[in-house]
């Protein structure tokens, strides 16, 4: 038995749910019987998140600014390097209070998992994100370093946690709450990672089409990180009046643009390709490209 605090979360009806049925379990024991009880005919069903404050209706939506905090820690295994391993990991799982139960995607010789741990108190987003990192980090410890491969997404508050299968085998953890504090203590510092428009600025710097833009005064302005309205590089033959967004510059290696892009969408230009674009700036493309690949140009 593990009672202790209320458990708030969410139940969603499947992947598809984005405003998922907001519950409070009495305590965990009631929290871990009701997801046990909760089974999944297949694959993208039912699951479980945090809770998320309502929004201006009424309604709660599953994203991260509404999550709320939450008493419980979430693990998704999508492999082991054996059975064994398997099994090993459940063994020093026993540390602490919870579940565990394979998935849909389980085999015998391929083992696939979730767990879900009980904790001391609530925790908010980066709290809950550093603890489960702390559990991981036990677990190679214990299990072998790269024995486990984990699912960091579930690590966020917003994230769903699928609930068992029909087949599912269950494994209930003998031991005591996750001390989230004395967790925090020894667990690292989440990276921050650069924004977005920290990248894009670097990008900007050194592309040789944006300076090119900026020193004829060609951007009108930036839109949202990595792309600029500018004026397009064939607006001579344009047979219709420009709007300041109707050609975008989209930075390279940048969102999955591995080179710069000109979008246009006048009637002339939509069937144009990249080349003629750059030609129309007096640059040879196959230096230009060269550049934005980071090859060096002599």
């Amino acid at each position: 038995m593990i009672a202790g605090q209320a458990i708030h979360y969410s139940r969603g009806a499947s992947i598809y749910d984005s405003e998922p049925e907001q519950r409070v379990a009495e305590n965990f024991d009631a929290f871990a019987e009701a997801i046990l009880a909760d089974r999944a005919k297949e694959k993208g069903q039912q699951y479980i998140t945090a809770a998320f404050k309502p929004d201006g209706e009424g309604k709660p939506h599953r994203n991260k600014a509404s999550a709320l905090p939450v008493a419980f820690v979430p693990l998704d295994f999508d492999g082991f390097e054996s059975p064994e391993a398997f099994l090993d990991a459940v063994q020093a799982l026993h540390r602490w209070g919870g579940i565990v139960y394979t998935t849909h995607s389980h085999k015998a010789e391929a083992p696939r998992a979730r767990a879900i741990l009980a904790a001391t108190r609530e925790m908010d987003a980066n709290e809950r994100i550093r603890v489960c990192g702390a559990v991981e980090h036990y677990l190679d410890q214990e299990v072998g370093a790269g024995l486990i491969k984990f699912d960091h997404t579930v690590y966020r508050l917003e994230q769903p946690l699928f609930c068992p299968p029909t087949d599912g085998q269950d494994y209930h953890l003998s031991g005591v709450p996750i001390d989230v504090d004395q967790a925090l203590a020894h667990a690292p510092e989440i990276k921050k990672e650069r924004s977005a428009q920290d990248r894009a600025e670097e990008i900007a710097g050194d592309d040789p089409i944006l300076s090119l833009l900026l020193d004829r005064g060609m951007v009108h302005r930036e839109m949202d990180a990595g792309r600029y309205a500018v004026q397009c590089p064939c607006s001579n033959e344009h047979t219709s009046e420009s709007s300041e967004t109707s050609t975008i510059y989209a930075l390279p290696n940048f969102e999955g643009v591995r080179y710069g892009k000109f979008i246009c969408q006048h009637a002339h230009c939509k069937e144009r390709n990249q080349k003629t674009f750059v030609e129309a700036l007096g640059l040879d493309p196959n230096t230009v490209w060269a550049a934005q690949r980071g090859d060096t140009v002599a």
